[in-house]
């Protein structure tokens, strides 16, 4: 999963920071899933007609690695596996 700050102006080249989440992604079917999707729900009610799609499904991320990036060329790495 790729999260950043970007806003496609020229001082993104100093400005911006990009955080990269690796691991596995899988789709929530454990006894937490009426748990998270009440609190997704909480902070995002507007979503409810989605989120109860049978095409949509609410992800968790296993996280194993974090990069994050700024001023372009500065980065760190945390591995947590």
């Amino acid at each position: 999963m790729l999260i950043d700050s970007r806003s496609n102006q020229v001082q993104d080249f100093k400005d911006a920071q990009a955080l990269t989440v690796l691991g596995q992604a899988r789709a929530e079917e454990g006894p937490d899933k009426p748990n998270k999707e009440t609190l997704y729900l909480k902070k995002h009610p507007y979503l409810r007609d989605f989120l109860q799609d049978p095409n949509c499904a609410f992800m968790c991320l296993d996280v194993d690695r974090y990069i994050m990036v700024s001023r372009f060329q500065e980065v760190i790495e945390i591995d947590l596996s």
